[in-house]
This record gives structure tokens, sequence and C-alpha cells, in this order.
């Protein structure tokens, strides 16, 4: 199995992961402090989830008797589900978490991570502290 084309943004400051990007093809791929993929976004197609277990993850979708009206995401990584949600299911409010503000920042710069505002909010904080948090986090 050929291994990505792993590369360093920067040295590690912190205790959290450190954040990496590779790119193959069209296909652009998020790496915590490892080779490992993370999460990844198809350059022509946003909104596709790539990876399998993305796919799913959403599969509780097909049993679903409602479209949900709001989806705590707990780690943001990439933002595959922030911008599936954002294209799939428009009207539903959602909150996207994650510990590691690098991780939000490459993915709001790096991997389409879609703007904030009435249906989408993100923060940088705890799952911890997100299970004491009402359903919109203010950031």
């Amino acid at each position: 199995m050929p291994r990505h084309p792993y590369r360093r943004l920067r040295p590690a400051k912190s205790d959290l992961p450190e954040v990496g990007i590779s790119e193959e093809g069209n296909i652009r791929s998020l790496h915590l402090g490892s080779d490992t993929i993370q999460s990844s976004m198809n350059l022509d197609h946003p909104a596709e989830l790539v990876l399998s277990y993305s796919r799913a993850m959403m599969g509780w979708l097909l049993f679903a008797e409602e479209t949900p009206k709001h989806i705590t995401q707990i780690g943001l990584g990439g933002g595959s589900f922030a911008r599936w949600i954002d294209s799939y299911l428009p009207n539903t409010k959602q909150t996207a978490v994650d510990i590691n503000p690098q991780v939000i920042a490459v993915a709001r710069s790096l991997f389409e991570l879609p703007f904030e505002g009435k249906t989408l909010k993100s923060s940088k904080r705890t799952a911890r502290n997100t299970s004491k948090c009402s359903a919109t986090i203010p950031t």
C-alpha cells in the first residue's frame, strides 16, 4: 500500500498532536501527528465523504424518520461531516467541537469548512465541556 506524502506545517508547540496535510491526486488529507489519515477531501467535490468510515458513520440517516434539527460533532478533523451536512441537510444546525485550535484553523483554511452562521458553529472545547453546554456554542 503506497504511503501518503506527509509533510509538517510547523514544529509542534503543544501537547496536542501536530496537524499535517498530504495530497495525492485530487484528495487532500489531514493527519494528526503521524501519517495516519484522519480526514480526506475530494478537491473536485468537497462535500463527498471520501473515507469509507465517514460514509458508514452517516448511515444512521437511512433509518431516521425525520431530518435532524441539530447535530453536534465531537472532533472536527478536516470538516468532512460539516461539509456534507451543509450540502445535503442545509436546514440542520450543526455544532463542531475540537480541542485543537490548529485543527479548526486548518479545516477553515485548507478543507473548505463552511462559513459559520445560522447553521454552523465551531468551537475549541473538550468533549467533557461540550456535554455540559447548550446545543449551540458561541465562538
